[in-house]
């Protein structure tokens, strides 16, 4: 993803994210650039009420 490419550039070391537990599509995705999962909000989202699943990549590791 270019923008973890720009991110790191600018010197930032870690990246955050948050997605719909029952989004599985998305974090297929984002495992694929290296996101782990972190935790879980719940009631993140409204519309319909649904937890979000906390992602993080450390960019170091984030190939260039």
């Amino acid at each position: 993803l270019a923008m973890l490419d720009q991110l790191c550039a600018k010197g930032a070391s870690t990246a955050w994210l948050e997605v719909r537990r029952s989004n599985t599509a998305a974090i297929a995705l984002y495992q694929a650039a290296g996101f782990r999962p972190q935790g879980l909000r719940q009631s993140y989202y409204t519309s319909p009420r649904e937890d979000a699943l906390t992602m993080v990549v450390q960019l170091a590791s984030h190939p260039a």
